[in-house]
């Protein structure tokens, strides 16, 4: 793959990125919200890392506008966790595209999950 003005090279072995600020929202149409910590992983090089770091703002909105449309319901269930994952990843990735026209985020984890 190649990202703008660098030459990203896949690797084998995932490297990761702990957001350390937990991720709080209010819950749609409900009166709960949910504390999320998130991890995310690459196979491509520290580019990737670096890129998730120098955007960590907008990732960040992105982030809480895909958690201010969930439902307690959903993410309590874990078919709704992995949805919830999958979701985040499409996020972050967009908004990496979008400022430095590359994703390379594969997975996203939750560190802390609270739904209240």
């Amino acid at each position: 793959m190649k990202i703008p003005g660098h030459i990203s090279v896949q690797i084998n072995k995932a490297t990761y990125y702990t957001f350390e600020q937990p991720f709080t929202a209010n819950l749609r149409d409900s009166d709960g919200f949910a504390q999320v910590g998130l991890g995310a992983s690459t196979f491509y090089d520290q580019k990737i890392l670096d890129n998730l770091k120098d955007n960590e703002m907008p990732i960040r909105s992105a982030i809480l506008m895909v958690l201010s449309q969930q439902d307690s319901f959903t993410i309590s269930t874990p078919e709704g966790k992995l949805k919830l994952q999958n979701e985040l990843k499409g996020a972050i990735n967009s908004t990496l595209k979008q400022r430095t026209g590359f994703g390379g985020i594969d997975n996203v984890y939750f560190t802390s999950l609270v739904v209240q």
